[in-house]
């Protein structure tokens, strides 16, 4: 599928997943290209309790060209596999993602059926870029700026090539959950500035995959 010249304004769920499905007991691995994207205010569910407004999954693959994410909520670009699956992979060029805000379930009180407080730490992202568990993402001449949590996300299982772009801003600029982690896949004319930390090694409480995509392809295992 190609989607050229797309506007998506204050959105509830994925403005755009290529996550694969099982129809009819056919496996599909979609693969998706994305020309002239801007996404404004993506707040994921109604709740506020999870929210990917760019992502791919399972085994799908996305690509995009001049795609701008301002304001949106939870995590604004994220890509994660599933084990023993193809790889899921996502390569992004000429992309803005700013502001990214964290899920409104971080302010409700643990204990709550709305809250995603876990022991005293808050699953609601705040994530401008994330790949994990079997996720490849590659950014090239890109901005990532003012997320709430962390602009760059390395979570356990992912990998991140960043090429040409600058990560300003953030409370987090560069965090990585990945021991000895290749920081060559992340200096190819990059600078990171003006975060309240740069460059971080924090083990941050994620999203479940799985809550993530509620209502649309299911928790990852379901197929």
């Amino acid at each position: 599928m190609t989607v050229r010249r797309l506007l998506a304004e204050r959105t509830q769920g994925s403005v755009v997943m290529a996550s694969a499905t099982d129809i009819g007991g056919v496996r599909g691995m979609p693969t998706v290209r994305i020309e002239d994207l801007r996404s404004v205010g993506a707040a994921g569910d109604p709740g506020g309790r999870y929210g990917i407004t760019m992502g791919a999954a399972g085994g799908g693959t996305l690509t995009g060209e001049r795609v701008v994410l301002s304001g949106d909520t939870m995590s604004a670009v994220a890509v994660y596999g599933r084990r023993a699956e193809p790889e899921t992979a996502m390569t992004l060029r000429h992309v803005i993602v700013e502001g990214t805000r964290a899920a409104a379930c971080g302010s409700v009180p643990e204990g709550d059926p709305a809250s995603c407080l876990r022991d005293g730490r808050s699953e609601a992202g705040g994530i401008g870029v994330l790949a994990r568990d079997g996720g490849r993402l590659s950014l090239e001449t890109f901005a990532v700026r003012g997320a709430e949590l962390a602009g760059v996300l390395v979570a356990p299982g992912g990998r991140v090539e960043l090429h040409r772009g600058l990560v300003a801003g953030n409370a987090l600029g560069i965090n990585l959950m990945v021991d000895d982690y290749d920081l060559a896949l992340l200096d190819d004319e990059v600078f990171a500035f003006g975060n309240a930390t740069d460059v971080a090694r924090e083990e941050l409480v994620l999203p479940d995959p799985g809550s993530l995509l509620i209502g649309a392809a299911g928790p990852p295992g379901a197929h």
